[in-house]
């Protein structure tokens, strides 16, 4: 994942990335991220606290270029 992500860095490409099941990748993937897609519980996980999706999308948005929290049935 870090070296796709390092790729789309270097070549100007943009990186869509859904990290699941969250794993410890370190931060370069998710801050190079445009978007970061992740469920309500990889966004608790990744911003450390539970938060309504639009709120999480909101504090994923200050980590990553861009973010989408999905939310289940």
């Amino acid at each position: 994942v870090n070296a796709a992500a390092s790729w789309c860095v270097q070549s100007g490409a943009r990186f869509i990335f859904n990290p699941s099941p969250i794993t410890d990748m370190g931060q370069m993937p998710i801050k190079v991220a445009d978007p970061l897609i992740v469920n309500q519980g990889e966004a608790a996980a990744i911003i450390g606290n539970k938060a309504s999706p639009e709120a999480a999308a909101k504090a994923l948005a200050k980590i990553a270029h861009s973010a989408v929290v999905t939310v289940g049935a």
